[in-house]
């Protein structure tokens, strides 16, 4: 099935004027409760539909970044799916990962028995929504009619799979071969991050820095054959992480066992290397092996899993 066909032109406004997210919820419910979705649910308020949406934005914030937001709710008896799309006249703060403020969303409401409906979903969304040219032509329609005309032309189809390009979050920090490592380590601190790609001049991936490595600086090698330090009390790693940290730069202590994938790469893929491989983040790249974007264990539990 094709996204545009789960609306109507009467489920979307343009340039849609809120000063809070309170003051958008309750719009975007109105209009829902004014389609077709209120007639299959009628024992379903808009008390009941606000009161979801805002427990689910309380776990998490929904803005899934570029501008974009997904509020959705999964309610116990629902027949059918309620949506509603909106662009504001004036981006909204909406607490979104990259920091941007949200000028299109679009409110989900379907059954708790259908978590891989949202998905989809969000997905396909994802995927037309990050496109620059895709949120300039929508934020640019003059009216209802002109969007849907949009998501039809696009043939947004809700059937495809959760991929690496919809979960990848802006990389937060990196750090540059020649970084001095007390740099780093003061910005992993203020960041807390326990893992950053270390890029070259064109942004391609050569290596990760982790806290794991920070911490084995200082530590001789056969401390990993120990079952017991107690014997060894007095050895202070510390010190001889001071005696060289002047010196060091990022190269000299980073990893060159990480992890990438392309924008493609499927859901399955991204859990295998996260859960079973045991890497602390995904680093997505282009074709071109620059780093796009990130993916860690925090993104998947708020994009999937708390679905």
């Amino acid at each position: 099935m094709e996204f545009h066909r789960l609306l109507s032109e009467q489920q979307i406004r343009v340039n849609l004027e809120v000063e809070t997210k309170d003051e958008l919820c309750e719009t975007m419910i109105d209009m829902i409760m004014n389609s077709p979705f209120a007639d299959k649910n009628p024992d379903i308020s808009k008390a009941d539909l606000l009161s979801a949406v805002r427990r689910r934005e309380e776990r998490a914030t929904t803005g899934i970044g570029h501008g974009f937001a997904y509020p959705h709710a999964r309610l116990h008896s629902c027949n059918g799916v309620g949506l509603s799309l909106v662009t504001l006249n004036k981006p909204l703060d909406y607490g979104s990962a990259d920091g941007e403020p949200v000028s299109i969303v679009c409110m989900m409401i379907g059954p708790e028995s259908e978590p891989n409906l949202f998905l989809k979903v969000m997905s396909c969304l994802g995927q037309f929504f990050g496109k620059a040219e895709s949120r300039e032509a929508v934020l640019s329609a003059s009216d209802a009619a002109e969007v849907y005309q949009l998501l039809e032309d696009a043939q947004l189809s809700i059937e495809i799979s959760v991929r690496a390009g919809q979960l990848m979050r802006s990389l937060l920090l990196n750090a540059r071969l020649d970084t001095p490592l007390k740099e780093v380590t003061n910005d992993m601190l203020e960041c807390r991050l326990e893992a950053i790609p270390v890029l070259d001049e064109n942004n391609v991936i050569k290596g990760e820095l982790t806290c794991d490595d920070l911490f084995q600086y200082g530590v001789p090698d056969f401390f990993s054959q120990l079952r017991s330090v107690s014997f060894i009390r007095e050895f202070d790693p510390v010190e001889k992480y001071f005696q060289k940290e002047s010196g060091c730069v990022a190269g000299d202590l980073m990893s060159e066992d990480f992890a990438t994938l392309s924008p493609d790469a499927t859901l399955l893929e991204i859990i295998f290397l996260l859960a079973v491989k045991k890497h602390p983040k995904v680093y997505v790249v282009d074709e071109f092996e620059r780093c796009v974007g990130v993916i860690d264990r925090i993104a998947v539990l708020d994009r999937v899993i708390n679905i």
